[in-house]
């Protein structure tokens, strides 16, 4: 892992002058505020400036470990600290994939109140979860074709509550 200065043009976008986005960076890197900020590589830096100004498609191909999880992760932190309530919805084609993406992001979010959930299990009856209260919602690829999906994509976005989807693994 190599440490690259969080600012300056030729690494990170002006956007991060931000003290929100700042923060928000921190908190997922876990990186302690006295400490330099370390990215794993710049295609990993790059990533992160595209993700930042809410580029509306995005395709990053990086290999495992290189942090693309960021991408997903980050956007979720910085809108909750900007207090918005958006939902942003990952796919997911493997149920171990999943069950990892979703345990990291309790890790990252819980302490900070912010929902996570998996679809439908979490949202049901016994799971208890509101969807308008989820702010990251993951979703394996099986139930993609669903009712239950497509409506609840509609309510989302009739609601202007759906931030992004984002394909993980796409195969």
């Amino acid at each position: 892992m190599k440490t690259l200065p969080v600012l300056g043009t030729r690494h990170l976008s002006a956007t991060l002058t931000d003290p929100l986005f700042l923060v928000a960076l921190r908190l997922i890197l876990q990186v302690r505020p006295s400490q330099p900020v370390a990215f794993r590589s710049q295609e990993q830096v790059d990533m992160l400036n595209c993700v930042a100004k809410t580029v509306a498609h995005g395709l990053f191909i990086l290999p495992t470990g290189s942090g693309k999880t960021m991408a997903m992760f980050f956007p979720v932190l910085y809108a909750h600290l900007q207090g918005q309530a958006t939902t942003t919805v990952v796919i997911v084609p493997f149920v171990a994939l999943l069950n990892d993406l979703v345990r990291r992001a309790r890790t990252v979010f819980s302490p900070l109140n912010i929902v996570t959930g998996v679809w439908p299990t979490d949202f049901s009856n016994a799971g208890g979860k509101d969807i308008h209260s989820c702010r990251l919602m993951f979703i394996s690829v099986e139930s993609v074709p669903s009712d239950g999906v497509t409506r609840l994509l509609q309510a989302l976005c009739s609601q202007r509550q759906l931030s992004r989807i984002i394909l993980d693994e796409a195969h």
